[in-house]
């Protein structure tokens, strides 16, 4: 019986062993449909976004490996292989003219962390892992950014960059006329007019540098005041320069506004001028003067006539003088001697001393028994040509102190020409009536 009843349990067991996996299937179906449909729109979109990610991130290794070899330097350390490169100012992005040559750096981070070098090839495109080939030559480096923001938003949208100028290309520029190495130099786009004068070895004397022509690729000449930007900092007259640009620098002409220094300080010649400019500015502008220059003395001669003198004088701007063109400027320098002539046994310079008089001087020189009475010496001023009289008066830088011959001297001086003088004629006379 008991046997019986176990053979019928097992049977039974057979019978209803597929009913209970069918239902055991269905409870785990149910049960994955109701997890599927507890989980959040959020966190499907996730694990698409994860997917995404890998496929980028192999993507990257793969075209990094065999298609861009040769146009991309991968890793950090070969940012350094380039030669580095001497900036006198930072890069302005908004007027930086990206071009063939420059070199870029992108630094990825976040789910990719990769650094990148990519040049501008010569057709001015640059090649970017998924995006392709974009255009960038010919515009700003800012505009160039939001160019290369835009095609890599739609590729890498979880991926935070930076693209930064490394190297800046350098090209060709041409400078003529009134330096010291007119001829072809390479620069890059941070160089201005100023740069390659130096490379060229500097202006000459002659150089007119008011009147700088830049000559663009188009033809077209703009003129620039360089003594503006050398002794003012006026940046806007000294420009960034463009590939095959010409800098012609024409000699100092009298065609146009000009003024003439004479200078014992070697700074004598023809200068341009501007329309309306002054006299002190002019002289500061130029350099023209040194701690020997004699500022009581700076002299402006106008048709012959002087008009100004005195540089001292001028306290402001009011009190510059107007200069116009053809003026003469005259610049002395002062001197440490005081000179002595006439009666006295070493006429010439002397060593001034200050509040010497005029009989020291003469006895300095030494004065011989020709001279006249000493109360007649006599001293004329270096900075007016004024004459003054007297053994007592005081002797200043330059001025030059007369020791009169007597009369007495002078008769004799004269009857001794008058004599040779007679005697001349005496034998003229004897000689002609011999023959």
């Amino acid at each position: 019986m008991g046997l019986g009843k176990n053979i019928l349990l097992f049977f039974i067991y057979l019978l209803f062993l597929p009913l209970g996996y069918s239902v055991i299937y269905a409870q785990e179906t149910q049960s994955r449909t109701e997890l599927t449909r507890l989980k959040s729109a959020k966190e499907i979109e996730e694990e698409k976004k994860q997917e995404q990610l890998q496929l980028r991130r192999n993507t990257f290794s793969t075209y990094s490996k065999q298609t861009l070899i040769d146009r991309f330097v991968q890793g950090r350390s070969q940012t350094n292989s380039f030669d580095e490169q001497f900036q006198s100012e930072p890069i302005n992005p908004e007027k930086y003219i990206v071009g063939p040559g420059d070199v870029l750096q992108f630094m990825f981070w976040g789910e990719v962390e990769e650094t990148y070098v990519v040049p501008v090839l010569p057709e001015g495109l640059i090649s970017i892992p998924s995006v392709g080939n974009i255009d960038i030559s010919g515009i700003s480096f800012v505009n160039a950014r939001k160019v290369i923001h835009k095609r890599m938003a739609t590729s890498y949208k979880e991926v935070s960059y930076s693209v930064d100028i490394i190297k800046m290309r350098k090209f060709r520029i041409f400078i003529t006329g009134e330096v010291q190495n007119p001829g072809t130099y390479f620069i890059t786009p941070q160089d201005r007019i100023s740069d390659v004068f130096e490379l060229a070895g500097g202006h000459t004397d002659w150089a007119d540098l008011i009147r700088v022509q830049l000559i663009k690729m188009d033809s077209t000449t703009s003129t620039f005041n360089l003594r503006d930007y050398y002794y003012h900092g006026i940046l806007s007259q000294n420009p960034f320069l463009n590939d095959g640009e010409i800098i012609r620098i024409n000699p100092v002409s009298s065609k146009n506004s000009h003024v003439f220094v004479d200078s014992e300080l070697e700074s004598f010649g023809m200068y341009s001028i501007n329309g309306d400019e002054k006299l002190n500015e002019f002289i500061q502008s130029n350099q023209l003067l040194s701690r020997d220059s004699d500022l009581k003395n700076v002299k402006v001669l106008r048709n012959g006539h002087v008009v100004f003198q005195n540089l001292i004088k001028v306290k402001s701007d009011k009190d510059d003088f107007h200069l116009e063109s053809g003026d003469r400027i005259s610049i002395s320098k002062i001197t440490n001697n005081v000179y002595v002539e006439g009666a006295v046994y070493q006429p010439g310079p002397q060593l001034y001393v200050p509040g010497m008089k005029a009989l020291d001087y003469a006895g300095l020189a030494g004065i011989t028994s020709k001279a006249r009475n000493r109360q007649k010496i006599k001293v004329q001023r270096y900075s007016t040509g004024k004459i003054e009289s007297g053994p007592n008066v005081i002797v200043n830088r330059g001025d030059l102190v007369i020791v009169p011959v007597s009369w007495t001297e002078r008769s004799k001086e004269l009857f001794q020409i008058l004599g040779i003088v007679a005697s001349t004629l005496v034998s003229y006379t004897l000689v002609k009536r011999d023959f």
